[in-house]
């Protein structure tokens, strides 16, 4: 007679974990085809995943994390036709957070550095490119290079987002300053919002300030009037 095998526990996944990992799956995938060409060492492609899954799953990172990634290589596919190089500003998109310390004010020179280290690696042609437009990314100033003014264009995106997508963005960036109290956030936060309303142009892009520029302008000063 066969022995029974006993009784396993079964293993039931939340809805938001079975979400974490559909979300991780769709997210190596686009890194293992942005990787797909690249001519150098192929081994530490994996290394590298390894890497950039450890940082943005960190614990602080309310906002700056795997869902904001997901946010902009959703909108660089989107957009793909209108890019010079996709492959670069995918890459420019995985590591432009990869370093994120709310307290410090050179998380983009550290992300530019990672991803120029790692590049020269596995994909050097791009390397001093992508580092480039990581730093960019830190005053969001109009670029007189195509890729990178739209790589700046879906950074921000999320601010033209309709409202309730917008509060719960706020929401996620308050948390990951809560370090800060708030007569120490309140001001900064105001005169960051105010100087993106004292741009002629919050987008870069003509495509990115027909469909944003208004409602990101409605979402900034309600924002405002708040604080």
């Amino acid at each position: 007679m066969a022995e029974q095998e006993p009784n396993r526990p079964k293993i039931v996944l939340t809805k938001a974990v079975q979400i974490a990992f559909i979300l991780l799956e769709y997210l190596e995938s686009r890194w293992k085809d942005t990787t797909a060409r690249a001519q150098g060492d192929k081994l530490l492609i994996p290394v590298y995943w390894e890497i950039l899954n450890k940082n943005h799953s960190q614990t602080h990172r309310t906002y700056h994390n795997w869902n904001h990634i997901h946010s902009l290589l959703k909108l660089s596919q989107k957009f793909k036709s209108e890019l010079e190089n996709p492959t670069m500003v995918d890459y420019a998109i995985f590591y432009h957070d990869a370093i994120y310390i709310p307290k410090r004010n050179n998380n983009e020179e550290k992300s530019a550095l990672l991803a120029k280290q790692h590049l020269e690696k596995i994909d050097s042609t791009y390397a001093t490119k992508v580092a480039t437009m990581i730093l960019a990314t830190k005053k969001h100033e109009l670029s007189q290079d195509h890729d990178t003014n739209f790589l700046l264009d879906f950074d921000l995106a999320i601010i033209g987002s309709p409202w309730l997508d917008y509060e719960r963005y706020t929401q996620h960036i308050r948390k990951e300053y809560s370090i800060y109290p708030d007569f120490l956030y309140r001001p900064g936060r105001k005169k960051v919002l105010q100087s993106f309303l004292d741009q002629s142009h919050i987008f870069k892009t003509e495509l990115f300030q027909a469909q944003y520029e208004h409602q990101a302008r409605l979402n900034i000063q309600r924002e405002i009037n708040t604080i």
